[in-house]
């Protein structure tokens, strides 16, 4: 409503937010990624079309994209992150924070014994660098995280502005985790 409010009523790109359902197939450039996360396989790794068809086993769906709001079944726990596919640091205000606080969502959801579907459109650039940094939460290298994370995923390239935002984070994370 407030996203709304700040244009006058009219809505976004894919009539977003009120839009039920946006369709991201023709965006996949390839087979539709959904993989297990290489160091936990309660986090699913996935684009936008795996919210056609859920794993059975998750609980909860962390979302980086827009989505429509018939998108994700009700009965299940969603979070969303705006988080923009540029790598202008412009376009993405705080990313470093919001990079860390998608992927402890994550990490809170699986202390909590909640399996997670991660996404974001194609799974190429967004889903891995939150993969990869809640791989570094957990104590992985962003080397070894980088390698295993986007060596699961068909497509996957973090933008040169996510991949300097895991560079800066890197010690921080490993060292804290």
């Amino acid at each position: 409503m407030a996203y709304l409010a700040a244009r006058g009523g009219l809505p976004g790109k894919y009539n977003w937010p009120e839009v039920e359902y946006i369709d991201y197939t023709r965006l996949q450039f390839g087979k539709p990624a959904l993989a297990r996360h290489p160091f936990d396989d309660g986090v699913w790794l996935g684009g936008a079309t795996a919210l056609d068809e859920i794993p059975e086993d998750v609980d909860a769906v962390v979302t980086l994209c827009l989505t429509g709001t018939a998108q994700v079944p009700p009965t299940l726990e969603h979070l969303t992150f705006r988080i923009i596919d540029e790598r202008e640091p412009d376009q993405n205000p705080n990313l470093d924070y919001v990079l860390v606080d998608a992927a402890n969502a994550v990490a809170v959801l699986r202390d909590e014994g909640k399996t997670v579907l991660l996404h974001c459109v194609a799974a190429h650039s967004r889903t891995p660098t939150v993969g990869i940094v809640y791989a570094m939460l957990r104590g992985h290298s962003l080397a070894e995280a980088t390698v295993s994370v986007c060596g699961a995923l068909p497509a996957a390239s973090p933008n040169s502005g996510f991949r300097a935002a895991m560079k800066r984070l890197e010690t921080r994370l490993v060292d804290e985790a």
